[in-house]
């Protein structure tokens, strides 16, 4: 079976259309969904396939995001950012500096959003260091708790002022067979 190149990748990303990653090489990253990116470059993408966690990074475009925003409605997006915020966001933020997770162009893209007006549910509701939604699966993450959280809810002004409470299970990590993420929730007075 032959793979498209990066370079074609990158071209189907910016027409708006998603790509999943095969990796062979990284079996755990591999089946990631990859979306369009305003700062996807070949560059970019080669540092996060070789040097970082997978092909991650995961952003809607502005575009839509102001839509949201400017639609004045109860609206929310979540998920699986792949983003690590702020440091407190990580047990250990030194091992993640190059990492794409924690790259200042990640980090850009993802306050870009925020800026725009949305609240980050998480940290309007929990303030301080701890609070994690990922635990690798290699080097005994979960047992040291060296968490990282990456999966947000970003909620626009109308649906912010209806957030009663938002929370990780972090309790799930710990059963059978479990996902290297856990449920992040949030509870909305509708």
């Amino acid at each position: 079976m032959k793979f498209d190149s990066v370079d074609l990748a990158l071209e189907d990303i910016r027409n708006g259309k998603c790509i999943i990653v095969v990796d062979n090489e990284d079996r755990e990253n591999e089946g990631d969904l990859v979306a369009a990116s305003e700062l996807c470059t070949p560059d970019l993408v080669n540092f996060m396939a070789t040097e970082g966690r997978g092909l991650i990074c995961v952003s809607i475009q502005n575009e839509r995001a102001k839509d949201l925003i400017n639609s004045e409605v109860p609206a929310l997006m979540a998920g699986d950012y792949n983003i690590i915020p702020q440091d407190e966001d990580a047990a250990n933020i030194n091992t993640w500096q190059k990492d794409a997770l924690f790259l200042p162009e990640s980090r850009t893209a993802f306050r870009k959003i925020i800026n725009l007006g949305f609240t980050e549910a998480f940290r309007a509701k929990n303030a301080g260091p701890g609070h994690y939604s990922f635990w690798d699966y290699q080097a005994g993450a979960w047992d040291r708790d060296d968490g990282v959280r990456i999966d947000h809810f970003l909620l626009t002004p109308p649906c912010a002022d209806l957030l009663k409470d938002c929370q990780i299970d972090k309790h799930i990590r710990a059963r059978e067979k479990p996902s290297d993420h856990v449920p992040i929730w949030i509870e909305l007075d509708i």
